[in-house]
């Protein structure tokens, strides 16, 4: 069912009763189209969003036609015995068999519900298009006019799911779109197939008030027109939410305490889990990954946060059985709400793997932002931000209030938070038995995390309760993580959010004052830092790092540690690859000791082309794929610098210094920790020394300067991407007794072609003068356009070989050497190989000896002498039971989640007021404003 409403330019029956006839006959035959009423005005008469509805489900028509002829034959219609989607009007015969048709190559018809087993698998009715070649061409028109109708559609959506309404509002314009209503409750959501996807699922169930049946469905529509695709029975009592992570959907099975986990897309049942009591009464399912999840328990009072460890339970053996079992264990159930089970669960020790104790009272909403976890104090009507950063490390959590509802006798339910705005339901206090009430509307809030403040409170018509706010549109995550409209969510994008390692590194870097400031996103929706703050003359206010995600580097790990000592020698890549000239009295004052192999280079004020080295090749298949996890494929081209520097114990040393060349000012520098130990230190340096121009320096008085200034070290654990700011201050030292390896690479805002040169290449580095390369007697390089990364037809055209002096050109240095040391390998301080050839040969063993496919994460090495809690780094830690006292000045016990919290930040605007509230939950930031 579609329906478009404007709220704010209400048509007046007047206005409507003045219409010419001829107006009217074109709305009364669009109104029969679209499956509505002919007597009832069309919508485009309110509102500009009329998106083309797709036709009828073929199978749900055919079922109203039944009745409708039983009816009119005088027959009363079979009583159901389940909720029934709302009818649809009736059609003449020529109408409907176009609908029929049409929805044929449209829609997959609805899946059997005739048997237990039927009702989780596809209908071998759908159309397959594959072994249809007659059915292929209108099908993947018709998926393509979804996709067009979809993204025309503005990003700027809610989907709000109640107990009455499936609907869409937009915010910018207060309007709102039904797909869907008069069929029970719906709760949770997420998008179907599809990248961008075209349909969204929802769960639909009866009314825990009473309720007639206890048959509940997965159900799909599309994200348009409302129209029913799939619907899907689940073995599950008054489900509270559903959410999907990558190939597999998690059904929140509250009224029998269980955890449901289904394949995706054919809802084949994998796991469940029997997991809580009734009383527990879980209501929100937050995954970190895919067996790694936070449940909120509502517990019907003080609510608590549960860490789940899915993994530790074993997966159905036969799903088909398993099946079959609970249908017909829901057959003999009542459709009351069951009682409280008074036998323990018999998951709960092994799966439940860390807790946090009062966190509000009957409590909803679980988003991770900016390190804190944004909730809902739903009985208090609160909107509350829990820091969990003190809970792993034993000291306990912070819970501040971000806004409070001036008025009583309101509860808060459904949470979203988009482009950094936190949107919420308020209701007012109603009997269990008025939530379904189609005459009872709830309000939407929106709050501002940057800024502290309350947006605006609306009327919004729900038609019930409201349960669930999301955005499945951007993200498949959208009701338990960040979205937003301006980046895709992709696998890099979830790793980054879900990181332990990278909540931690945000939770220090706030801590210390040096949030990162984000200018923008890669294509793979990952952050970068601002750069036009970085070329101030206060680069630090960018931020010191900026954490990114990790990486699965057992592939390079492998390449690196293969390679022979000598590889890392002048002599060998002169004779095997190509090397630089020109560098070797910057490089031993300020990086001593320090040897690397250059992958990628260019000029020093980053303009101009890229050169790729022979050895790109030896460390491309298990480069590649990582660059890209952080990049997208469509910004490699961004790549202007791309180097492993090795750096020995003992005999090395990266001195302090900034970064000082155009690649560093305009540039992003990024790094991968291949081999590394706790006792290597990175410190990164505000420079808070700024030379007054007017005073020259006597000799060594800025490096002087430099190196009493204060430092933090910053963590670089072994696959832990992230972007330096190397226009900061900062130094390494390695007192380990291993050698330690990093991957640096610089990247400009910018593509760049990229110039292939034969072995034996030499390339003299001028500061003044660039970059030229000298190649070998009788060889010439190959020039590369950026579009070629992208297609490698456009590889083969754009690439050619041209006489080597034709590429040679003069690229000014766009700044001086500033005295405190330029080095280009800089920040790639180096890393950690093996420290003796025993040890490199025991690493090439080890790793050699591992599958290809086969993930080897290193365990995280201890770093007790960092400045955040470690204990967040490591994973399922204990539960230490603790007191802390929050906002109000009441007793919250806490407990220990373990891993860690999730951060974010967006385009630079970076909450000052969060970081200053959640390490002094006292302070009255964050209070709304009218």
């Amino acid at each position: 069912m579609l329906r478009v409403e404007n709220m704010r330019l209400k048509t007046s029956l007047g206005q409507l009763q003045q219409q010419s006839s001829s107006t009217a006959a074109a709305a009364a035959a669009a109104a029969v189209k679209r499956g509505a009423p002919a007597s009832a005005p069309a919508p485009a008469a309110k509102t500009q969003f009329t998106p083309e509805p797709a036709p009828l489900n073929a199978d749900l028509l055919q079922q109203q036609q039944q009745q409708q002829q039983q009816q009119q034959q005088g027959m009363a219609a079979p009583v159901p015995d389940e909720p029934q989607p709302a009818a649809a009007p009736r059609q003449p015969a020529a109408a409907a068999a176009a609908s029929q048709q049409a929805a044929a190559a449209y829609v997959e018809e609805r899946t059997s519900n005739d048997g237990a087993a039927a009702s989780f698998k596809p209908s071998s009715s759908a159309t397959n298009s594959n072994s249809n070649p007659a059915a292929a061409a209108p099908a993947a028109a018709a998926a393509a006019a979804a996709a067009a109708a979809a993204a025309a559609l503005p990003k700027n959506r809610l989907l709000l799911a109640s107990h009455g309404r499936l609907m869409w509002y937009f915010p910018t314009t207060d309007e709102y779109m039904v797909l869907h209503e008069g069929e029970g409750v719906h709760y949770g959501m997420f998008a179907g197939a599809g990248n961008p996807p075209t349909t969204v699922w929802t769960a639909i169930r009866p009314h825990n008030w009473r309720p007639t049946t206890n048959k509940e469905w997965l159900v799909e529509f599309d994200m348009v027109t409302g129209a029913e695709l799939r619907r899907i029975a689940i073995p599950s009592r008054f489900t509270h939410d559903v959410v999907r992570v990558d190939d597999s959907v998690f059904v929140c099975d509250t009224g029998n305490g269980r955890l449901l986990q289904l394949s995706f897309p054919d809802m084949t049942p994998v796991r469940s889990l029997d997991l809580f009591t009734l009383k527990d009464h879980p209501n929100t399912l937050a995954p970190l990954a895919p067996d790694n999840f936070l449940v909120m328990l509502h517990n019907l009072g003080e609510s608590d946060i549960v860490r789940l460890n899915i993994s530790a339970v074993a997966p159905i053996q036969n799903p088909k059985a398993w099946l079959a079992a609970e249908t017909l264990k829901l057959s003999t159930q009542p459709p009351a709400e069951p009682q409280n089970p008074t036998a323990k669960p018999s998951d709960a020790d092994s799966a439940i793997v860390g807790r946090v104790q009062r966190v509000g009272q009957k409590a909803h909403g679980l988003v991770p932002w900016q390190g804190a976890y944004i909730l809902l104090d739903s009985e208090s009507g609160a909107l509350m931000a829990l820091d969990l950063t003190g809970a792993a490390a034993g000291k306990g959590f912070n819970l501040h209030k971000l806004w409070q509802a001036p008025e009583p006798g309101v509860f808060l339910k459904g949470l979203a938070v988009v482009d950094d705005i936190a949107y919420f339901g308020i209701s007012p206090w109603a009997p269990r038995s008025a939530r379904d009430d189609p005459q009872s509307n709830n309000e939407l809030a929106a709050f501002d995390l940057i800024s502290g403040n309350l947006l605006w409170r609306r009327q919004v018509p729900t038609a019930g309760l409201l349960n669930i706010i999301g955005a499945p549109h951007l993200s498949i995550g959208s009701t338990y993580m960040p979205s937003y409209t301006g980046r895709p969510e992709t696998d890099a994008v979830r790793k980054h959010h879900s990181s332990p390692e990278v909540a931690a590194a945000m939770a220090s870097l706030n801590e210390i004052g040096y949030p990162p400031k984000i200018g923008g996103y890669w294509s793979s929706g990952l952050p970068f830092l601002d750069a036009d703050t970085k070329g101030t003359s206060k680069p630090w206010e960018a931020g010191l790092q900026l954490p990114l995600l990790m990486l699965n580097i057992s592939k390079l790990q492998a390449a690196v540690a293969s390679l022979p000592a000598e590889a890392w020698t002048y002599d060998y890549q002169a004779r095997y690859s190509a090397v630089m000239a020109g560098r070797e009295g910057n490089q031993n004052a300020f990086k001593p000791g320090v040897e690397g192999i250059v992958l990628l280079f260019s000029a020093n004020d980053g303009s101009g082309p890229v050169y790729e080295f022979p050895a790109y090749e030896y460390f491309k298949d298990a480069l590649e794929p990582l660059l890209q996890e952080i990049l997208g494929k469509r910004d490699m081209q961004h790549i202007i610098r791309l180097q492993l520097a090795l750096m020995k114990p003992g005999v090395s040393d990266i001195k302090i210094h900034v970064d000082s060349g155009g690649y560093a000012i305009r540039g992003h520098r990024l790094h991968i920790p291949v081999f590394t130990h706790p006792e290597v230190s990175f410190d990164v340096c505000p420079h808070r020394y700024v030379p007054d121009p007017a005073h020259v320096p006597a000799p060594g008085e800025q490096q002087r300067m430099l190196d009493i200034q204060e430092c933090f070290k910053i963590p670089t654990v072994e696959g832990f991407a992230f972007e330096l700011n190397n226009r900061a201050a900062h130094k390494v030292s390695n007192l380990s007794p291993v050698a330690r390896v990093h991957v640096v690479l610089d990247l400009c805002e910018e593509p760049h072609p990229r110039i292939t040169v034969p072995p034996g290449t030499i390339c003299d580095y001028d500061m003044e003068k660039g970059l030229l390369c000298k190649y070998p007697e009788g060889e010439s390089p190959v020039i590369m356009a950026p579009a070629a990364y992208l297609d490698a037809a456009a590889a083969a055209a754009e690439s050619s070989h041209i006489p080597p002096e034709m590429l040679q050109q003069v690229l000014a240095a766009q700044e001086e050497d500033n005295g405190s040391g330029y080095t280009t390998a800089d920040d790639a301080l180096a890393g950690k190989l093996a420290g003796n050839s025993a040890q490199l040969a025991g690493n090439a063993a080890q790793l050699a000896a591992n599958e290809d496919d086969e993930q080897v994460y290193p365990p995280l090495p201890d770093t007790g002498d960092l400045k955040f809690p470690v204990e967040i780094q490591q994973e399922l830690l204990a539960h230490p039971e603790f007191t802390v006292n929050s906002q109000e000045g009441r007793e919250v016990h806490g407990g220990n989640l373990g891993g860690g919290l999730v951060g974010t930040v967006r385009n630079g605007r970076t909450s000052t007021w969060m970081t200053e509230a959640l390490h002094n939950p006292a302070s009255g930031a964050g209070t709304a404003v009218a």
